[in-house]
């Protein structure tokens, strides 16, 4: 007796597994964390999936979007100041003789701090964008041949490296804000790191090349820091103005307690 030939399955197959995962976005989760992974610990992957547009990563541009509302998130629930303050403009010695200024003016301080906070906070991505502008040049000199959008890319992923570390180290604000200054100053160490791993990967410089990168990423961060500060005291400037303030005499004002304070 002949076998009869097994009929192939009526109806369509059932959806892949893969296709399951994305619709219960499980796909989106697991790009954001092997982006996550390998901005932190294979950035040399990180850049080359961020230069070939793959599928496998999200866009290092979204990742520091989200990195930096969690950042901001954190400082604000733990306390952290991540823009300038009235303590930041004249030093926590100076404190209570600028908001006696503050209230002298019939101003309230809490309100002063919460308008330099908002406005401050919305012009930080213009402000960083333009600092950052000093790291993407000194990335173009060491590889010429790489786009600038490259470069800006492989600067994105050392920052978004740092932001990543930053985000948990602002948990030493709970002891105090010293030691909440001394951690991300740590952050800022691996930012550097970063960008040695890149400039010996993705860029594929030669040891020459690395050290010529290491300089100018060392010296690229005083003028970067000077035009951040210069921009935020800018803006603080003219927020105060609008309130009827005067940052001179804000600091000013703070300027005896100082000196009493070293005096003392």
């Amino acid at each position: 007796m002949d076998k009869k030939t097994p009929r192939p399955p009526q109806g369509p197959a059932g959806p892949k597994l893969s296709e399951i995962a994305d619709a219960a976005g499980v796909g989106v989760e697991r790009r954001i964390l092997v982006t996550v992974y390998d901005t932190l610990v294979r950035p040399g992957r990180a850049a080359q999936a961020a230069f070939d547009g793959a599928d496998s990563h999200i866009s290092q541009l979204k990742l520091f979007a989200v990195l930096a509302g969690l950042l901001f998130g954190a400082a604000a629930l733990l306390g952290a100041p991540m823009t300038l303050t009235v303590e930041a403009l004249v030093t926590p010695a100076g404190t209570d003789a600028a908001q006696a200024y503050i209230t002298g003016q019939g101003v309230d301080p809490a309100s002063v701090d919460a308008a330099l906070s908002r406005w401050l906070g919305m012009l930080l991505w213009p402000i960083m964008i333009i600092g950052s502008l000093i790291y993407i040049v000194a990335l173009k000199l060491v590889r010429p041949s790489i786009t600038w959008w490259g470069h800006a890319l492989v600067y994105l992923i050392a920052t978004n490296a740092m932001t990543l570390v930053s985000i948990p180290l602002a948990a030493g604000r709970l002891v105090s804000l010293e030691l909440f200054y001394l951690l991300q100053l740590l952050a800022i160490v691996v930012f550097f790191v970063q960008m040695l791993r890149l400039g010996g990967s993705v860029l594929r410089l030669g040891a020459g090349r690395l050290v010529l990168l290491f300089v100018l990423s060392i010296i690229a961060t005083v003028p970067a820091m000077l035009i951040t500060t210069i921009l935020q005291v800018t803006a603080a400037w003219l927020i105060l103005d609008q309130l009827g303030l005067s940052i001179l005499d804000l600091m000013e004002a703070a300027q005896p307690a100082l000196i009493t304070g070293d005096v003392l």
